[in-house]
């Protein structure tokens, strides 16, 4: 009498005695029952088609999958595996690593976090008035913008930085034209004004030359024949 190959089933002997034969399939029809066990013709219809391996299957011990999610292991490494059989979110929070907070949303779980100092009263923060408050009180963020603030100061010194003056070219670059918005060195210019003398015109009369770096607000191109001042209004801007 045979076996199968597998299980060690017997097989009825081919020519034998007939009245062993349904003995020997009975016990062997009983063997494959007490293998398959509970398992469903719905269940079984899941594995058609199936890619993954024993190992991936394995995985899913405890597991209601379809066939299309079992294909998902295919693959799967042994850290999924770890998450596969985790109870619920907790047990696979835990797995990830995560801390409390992943799940709470909640500041208070949140570590190194600024912590105010005991004991510090609202009114002593705002005013600014301790030295140890983690947050930093308004008070003293509006005496530090305070302290920072640039307060122009007008300059009231004839030729000093920000003035105005009405110049002219000096003896050695008088006849040079002015162009507006043109820098030009205090060295080349001198402080001027406007006379009015009656038959002979309009004068510019020559004073000292200026310091520093002036820009011309206007310009002055043409001029009369002969002699031409061509003075205008300056800013010194260095």
């Amino acid at each position: 009498m045979a076996n199968t190959t597998n299980q060690g089933w017997a097989k009825p002997t081919v020519g034998g005695s007939e009245d062993t034969w349904g003995a020997t399939i009975n016990t062997a029809l009983d063997a494959i029952d007490t293998l398959v066990g509970p398992v469903t013709a719905a269940e079984i219809a899941k594995l058609d088609g199936l890619t993954s391996s024993t190992v991936d299957l394995n995985k899913l011990t405890g597991l209601s999958s379809s066939t299309a999610e079992l294909n998902l292991l295919t693959g799967a490494t042994a850290f999924a595996g770890t998450l596969l059989d985790d109870a619920d979110a907790a047990a696979a929070r835990t797995t990830l690593g995560l801390a409390t907070v992943a799940s709470s949303g909640s500041y208070a779980d949140l570590s190194n976090t600024p912590t105010a100092t005991s004991g510090l009263a609202t009114s002593e923060w705002q005013a600014g008035t301790s030295t140890t408050e983690a947050i930093v009180s308004p008070a003293k963020v509006k005496a530090s913008i305070i302290s920072n603030t640039v307060t122009y100061v007008q300059p009231t010194t004839v030729g000093a930085v920000g003035t105005y003056a009405w110049l002219r070219p000096n003896a050695t670059t008088q006849f040079a034209y002015m162009v507006g918005g043109t820098d030009y060195a205090g060295s080349t210019l001198t402080f001027s004004a406007i006379q009015t003398s009656v038959g002979s015109g309009a004068l510019t009369m020559q004073n000292a030359a200026p310091s520093g770096t002036w820009r011309a607000i206007g310009s002055a191109y043409g001029g009369f024949s002969g002699t031409t001042y061509r003075s205008g209004l300056y800013l010194r801007i260095s």
